[in-house]
């Protein structure tokens, strides 16, 4: 359950990354794995940002529990456009990495319905969810996901 309160986010070590996301995104057969999570956000990354070409991310875990990665572009807004609901907007890196982190998630859930690992996955969604809702960006984050 997430309470009501301002959630944080720390930074992950480079080294400590896959571990991470191991913990809330398990290995179901070839449906799910680290990898496979990396790629599914690199994905959207790249069909939302015509600008972006690939590169590093930081990781970060939540105090509720949860994660999210980001890009590592500095403070450099990014052109942001998602035709399925029309969304077009400036975003922040940080705000950029909630989003296709959310989407990530979500899409995963679904291919891992019906298989008990799938919790995971789905408290790892509410808990990025409930940071997103206390973000500077939280209008826009929710508006690209929508």
């Amino acid at each position: 359950m997430i309470e009501d309160h301002q959630i944080t986010a720390s930074r992950v070590p480079l080294d400590q990354t896959r571990a991470l996301i191991a913990k809330h995104v398990p290995s179901v057969q070839q449906l799910s794995s680290p990898e496979h999570f990396e790629n599914l956000v690199y994905a959207r990354a790249r069909a939302a940002c015509e600008a972006y070409k690939g590169g590093f991310w930081t990781y970060f875990e939540l105090s509720t529990g949860g994660f999210y990665c980001a890009p590592l572009l500095g403070r450099r807004k990014l052109h942001v456009i998602w035709p399925g609901n029309h969304f077009e907007a400036q975003m922040t890196p940080d705000a950029f990495g909630i989003g296709v982190t959310l989407m990530a998630l979500s899409s995963l859930s679904f291919d891992l319905f019906g298989y008990d690992e799938n919790d995971s996955v789905v408290e790892a969604f509410h808990a990025l969810r409930a940071f997103a809702s206390q973000h500077v960006e939280a209008e826009l984050i929710f508006r690209f996901i929508d």
